[in-house]
């Protein structure tokens, strides 16, 4: 925001060969948090993709330079298959620019893809990760993409397997606030039923009458 500013733009040049330099060395956290400035700034991260720390090279995919690069969106696809291990990446601090960086990753991946086909098993992934983060679930991002008109009845192939996975996830229905929060923020149902017909385990509602 600072170099977006007409007085200062001619620093972003040099803040962003500082943030280079400092991705070089230091903690892992510190060298990720640098590779995020970085890339909000405009600068190269291709060369962090290849990164032997899972850290380092997320903190470089999610660059949005790189919303078109494979290798970037390898990386994140990798990383949202197995959150557990993204979390644990720095022993349990956080980084303040992204508190929660799987929400990031999952977030980012439903930016670039058009459509949710190709991150099924990221969603389904999500949907059964129970880490604690911010106020909603990991999934949210998922469940928005996937059903952005309401939860279907005759939803696609897709659409009824991310139903069935919350519908048999039992976190969702045993007063997990979590859930509860994001089911309201995304608008969709809070019935566990209304989710196993969306997946087509149900029958559909009766016809009304009136």
């Amino acid at each position: 925001m600072l170099v977006a500013h007409p007085h200062l733009r001619h620093h972003r040049e040099a803040i962003a060969a500082y943030h280079a330099e400092e991705a070089c060395h230091g903690s892992l956290r510190d060298r990720t948090s640098m590779l995020l400035g970085l890339g909000e700034l405009g600068g190269a991260t291709t060369k962090w993709l290849t990164n032997p720390e899972l850290g380092v090279r997320v903190g470089a995919a999610l660059a949005p330079a790189l919303a078109e690069d494979e290798t970037a969106t390898n990386v994140l696809r990798s990383a949202s298959l197995d959150p557990a291990a993204l979390d644990s990446t720095f022993g349990g601090m956080h980084l303040h620019q992204l508190p929660w960086l799987n929400q990031a990753v999952a977030e980012t991946l439903c930016d670039r893809f058009e459509s949710l086909v190709p991150l099924l098993d990221s969603a389904i992934a999500a949907v059964a990760y129970e880490a604690p983060g911010g106020d909603g679930v990991l999934s949210e991002p998922y469940l928005r993409k996937a059903f952005p008109l309401g939860l279907p009845v005759d939803g696609t192939n897709t659409q009824r397997a991310l139903a069935r996975m919350v519908a048999d996830h039992d976190r969702a229905w045993r007063g997990d606030s979590r859930w509860a929060v994001t089911f309201a923020r995304i608008k969709l149902p809070v019935e566990r039923q209304a989710w196993l017909a969306s997946a087509g385990d149900a029958a559909r509602p009766a016809a009304r009458t009136d």
